[in-house]
């Protein structure tokens, strides 16, 4: 078996049916992967169970989560999400079963076993490759993942210099606004940091916009906004950034970051957004 994750997180598990459990924040998870079966599925697709070895004293209840794990999400697919400081990883579709084990070194270790077709999806950047605004996959004019709150948007030509698309965004009237919003749940403190590379797109009027990012609850209400208003001139171009140490003391289920109207319309246009866990860095796609 070999280990591919280890140290202190965060994990939540989530599905559509019961919504999302805190394990809570877990000083040691070590996470390892075992082919279980070699069937090739659609061609390049193989089964693979993982094992979570979570420490019991680090739960509010071990015998809590393995009720909630065995009994509740007893045969439905879950998403089971392992916050870092730094990035985040996630097992999609997968079932999961709970237990105890005992060993020499340890008396009491609950053992999660998660068994799917998925491997773990690592992120940097919580957006993804969306943050580089390339597809737009039904030409909407709205990047794929993105949701449209504004007067007007479409896919442009790109400011940057590694060329590509961007979105461009027409911020013209009180309430307009166009997001990402992405699960990433923690309970424990943690900076987050929020960018995007933008510029006045019509190089011809002035621009004013806020920037930045929300923390949303289980039941998707907004617990904080984090962001600061830019005014732009005719054709202005910078990275605007947001970074924050958050401590919300209640747990974080997903987080959204924001462009909206702040006083003046204007059209906007964006390329290479990133939100990360931790400080802000360089872009990543991944």
């Amino acid at each position: 078996m070999g280990k591919f994750f280890s140290g202190p997180a965060d994990v939540t598990l989530w599905d559509g049916t019961n919504g999302f459990y805190l394990l809570g924040y877990l000083a040691d998870v070590e996470i390892g992967s075992k082919v279980l079966t070699h069937t090739i599925i659609d061609g390049n697709l193989r089964r693979y169970a993982v094992n979570y070895r979570l420490r019991a004293a680090m739960l509010q209840s071990a015998e809590e989560a393995i009720t909630e794990i065995n009994s509740t999400r007893d045969g439905t697919r879950q998403n089971i999400y392992l916050t870092k400081f730094d990035g985040l990883a996630v097992m999609s579709n997968v079932f999961a079963a709970a237990g105890h084990s005992i060993n020499g070194r340890e008396d009491d270790i609950v053992e999660v076993t998660a068994a799917g077709y998925n491997t773990v999806t690592k992120y940097k950047n919580l957006l993804g490759a969306d943050g580089k605004f390339e597809v737009d996959s039904n030409s909407d004019g709205v990047a794929d993942g993105w949701t449209d709150g504004a007067s007007a948007a479409s896919i442009v030509a790109s400011h940057l210099s590694g060329g590509g698309n961007a979105q461009r965004v027409n911020l013209a009237l009180s309430g307009d606004n166009f997001y990402y919003e992405v699960k990433a749940p923690f309970e424990t403190a943690r900076r987050l940091a929020a960018s995007v590379y933008a510029r006045e797109h019509t190089g011809l009027g002035t621009l004013d916009f806020t920037f930045g990012f929300k923390t949303l609850d289980t039941a998707g209400a907004v617990i904080n906004t984090y962001a600061d208003t830019y005014n732009f001139s005719a054709g202005q171009a910078q990275r605007v950034t947001k970074e924050v140490f958050v401590n919300e003391g209640q747990p974080v289920a997903s987080v959204r970051l924001f462009v909206e109207y702040a006083g003046s319309g204007g059209e906007i246009r964006m390329d290479n957004a990133q939100l990360e866990l931790g400080p802000l860095s360089d872009f990543k796609d991944y």
